[in-house]
């Protein structure tokens, strides 16, 4: 079951959180969270994918442990001590969700994922 919800697109789940990120550097995405807006980390702010940092998941899957984002268009030039200007952290937080199988199932869990959508 693990697998099958971690397959599944942003549109199973009632909060339309990914199940799993497919990444590459440069990929258009679109921030869901408000992370931090003193630093233009805001919900629908735009952005590409600068690169990440990953660990090794309890089941031998690799996790997204900090995705960084270069920002498009901030409001404001933003400096992250250590990265490019522009560029921001961003990690995974945990929320509830509730998630649909392909058979129509049902199932309430808490999923930890960096809250972003790939964006056009």
């Amino acid at each position: 079951m693990r697998h099958a919800l971690w397959s599944q697109p942003p549109s199973s789940t009632d909060k339309h959180i990914a199940g799993k990120l497919s990444l590459c550097i440069g990929l258009p995405i679109m921030i869901r969270y408000n992370y931090a807006i003193e630093i233009c980390m805001t919900r629908g702010q735009e952005g590409f994918v600068h690169g990440w940092q990953s660990k090794q998941g309890s089941n031998g899957q690799l996790v997204l442990d900090t995705l960084f984002v270069r920002l498009k268009d901030p409001p404001t030039h933003i400096q992250v001590p250590g990265l490019p200007e522009n560029v921001v952290p961003v990690y995974p937080t945990t929320t509830n969700i509730e998630a649909m199988l392909p058979n129509d199932e049902k199932y309430h869990i808490a999923c930890t994922q960096v809250e972003v959508l790939v964006s056009r």
